[in-house]
């Protein structure tokens, strides 16, 4: 074979090497896409929007979570996690009407659930003079358990501070109704 003849070979061998190894790349890079659905719901803190034009979006293929259309989906139909959209099948307690007695006998049992300085839910306190009988007093539990059900979620929320708001703020049955 000629000199020319075996350069002309070796070049076209080059070309559909690079040709070959651009597809497998290609096809490689294409496998480990994602939909906006799957990284959505590995997201700690924010959770999809349920109008039309953002659930026809969920299924687009995005390469991660730097992608463009990922960090539009993001900003346009999304919204920050609330701590109540971690209970899943509980639900607050409605203030007023039925549920007053519920509310009373739940704030008596949450005083004496009391360990030392520490109440069940770090951030509702009641004081020691505090009565079920006074609405300021009762408004306390009820106001408290209302801001902890709709804060936002950090991604580090301990199962024993979501069991204590299930326990005392939800509308279920639960060990303090009895």
């Amino acid at each position: 074979m000629s000199s020319a003849a075996f350069k002309a070979a070796a070049g076209a061998a080059g070309i559909g090497g690079v040709t070959g190894g651009g597809i497998l790349i290609n096809n490689h890079l294409s496998n480990n896409r994602f939909t906006i659905k799957e990284l959505i719901f590995e997201h700690k803190t924010k959770v999809a929007i349920t109008e039309a034009k953002c659930t026809s979006l969920l299924e687009e293929k995005v390469s991660g979570e730097s992608d463009p259309k990922y960090r539009e989906f993001l900003t346009g139909c999304t919204r920050d996690k609330k701590v109540g959209d971690l209970l899943k099948g509980f639900t607050l307690m409605p203030t007023g009407g039925d549920y007053e007695a519920k509310w009373k006998k739940r704030f008596t049992k949450y005083k004496q659930a009391k360990q030392g300085t520490a109440f069940p839910i770090k951030d509702v306190v009641l004081g020691d003079s505090d009565s079920e009988n006074t609405e300021e007093h009762l408004k306390k539990l009820k106001d408290g358990c209302s801001n902890q059900w709709s804060k936002a979620v950090t991604g580090n929320e301990e199962q024993t501070y979501l069991d204590a708001l299930k326990d005392w703020c939800s509308l279920e049955e639960t060990k303090n109704d009895g």
